[in-house]
């Protein structure tokens, strides 16, 4: 019954983010953005000691990509969820405002993330 309800939230969130995009052109992967961000925000607010979790083989936040970018608090996201939190930035230079698990911090972190173009290089030293 529970699920039923938070589903309906959802789909009324939704509907309202809808609403709001016809007039200020959102585009759908903005809005899943928001989205993402309030029910990640909701869980984790019910969670105690968010300090004390930590994982390095899912993101947190999406709980389904690989972590890549470790943030000052310790917390391991990766690049798609850091791109969509970071406020200010540019291609290689993000600008994370507070960690997407415990949003109440008031600490602003740079993340540097690796050129689409970069691959893996690796240096053969034979004497």
């Amino acid at each position: 019954m529970n699920l039923q309800l938070e589903t309906f939230e959802t789909a009324q969130g939704m509907a309202q983010h809808r609403n709001v995009s016809s007039t200020s052109f959102r585009t759908d992967t903005e809005i899943a953005v928001d989205l993402h961000k309030s029910n990640t925000a909701k869980f984790y607010a019910h969670v105690h000691d968010v300090e004390h979790y930590y994982n390095n083989a899912t993101c947190l936040s999406c709980l389904m990509s690989v972590p890549e970018h470790a943030i000052g608090c310790g917390h391991v996201f990766c690049t798609a969820c850091i791109k969509d939190y970071a406020t200010d930035g540019s291609d290689s230079l993000l600008v994370l405002r507070s960690c997407p698990l415990h949003q109440d911090q008031d600490r602003s972190w740079l993340v540097h993330l690796k050129p689409s173009f970069a691959g893996v290089r690796v240096l053969c030293l034979d004497g």
